[in-house]
């Protein structure tokens, strides 16, 4: 056996953090309200990040549409 120099704490203290996380949001949708707040936001940020994806493509897509009715 080896001397760790301490890396076994830290993992068992991130595990204790990730059960902490798992308790909690199985806590919040408790009642329909909460679980409506809880898709609703989940909703949000993946239409926001969605969006940014779309307009990020955008330009190189019409400027490739572009390109290739000058042709």
């Amino acid at each position: 056996m080896e001397d760790d120099r301490g890396w076994i704490r830290t993992l068992m203290d991130e595990a204790e953090n990730e059960r902490m996380h798992l308790m909690t949001f199985i806590e919040v949708p408790a009642d329909r309200l909460r679980a409506l707040h809880v898709i609703s936001a989940q909703w949000l940020f993946y239409m926001f990040f969605f969006g940014l994806y779309i307009v990020g493509r955008r330009p190189r897509t019409v400027s490739w549409a572009i390109s290739r009715k000058k042709r």
